[in-house]
């Protein structure tokens, strides 16, 4: 499933996947480029009353689909918000994206 609420300047796009494994949820943060990029990252998940952050830098060296985290969740549909945001290197905003 791809987060319909996407900010991006084509062609790069910031796709929160989503996937079923029992009663888990897998959120799988990903950067679709038509070219090769380096910045940083920055993917936070709520959860009630607990927030996981992952943040870091990559370095894609072609264009396609880069993973860049995956943090698991309950399957419960209300109960988690995730948002990603990806930066240049400069620090200019990239792309984001966040569900539901």
């Amino acid at each position: 499933m791809i987060s319909l609420d996407a900010v991006a300047y084509a062609p790069i796009e910031c796709v929160i996947e989503q996937h079923s494994l029992d009663n888990l949820t897998s959120l799988v943060a990903t950067l679709h480029s038509d070219w090769s990029e380096r910045g940083t990252y920055h993917f936070k998940v709520t959860t009630g009353s607990s927030t996981n952050v992952q943040a870091g830098e990559f370095a894609s060296l072609r264009a396609g689909r880069q993973e860049l985290s995956t943090i698991l969740v309950s399957t419960a549909p209300d109960v988690w918000a995730a948002r990603l945001s990806v930066y240049r290197a400069d620090g200019t905003l990239l792309c984001e994206s966040s569900v539901p």
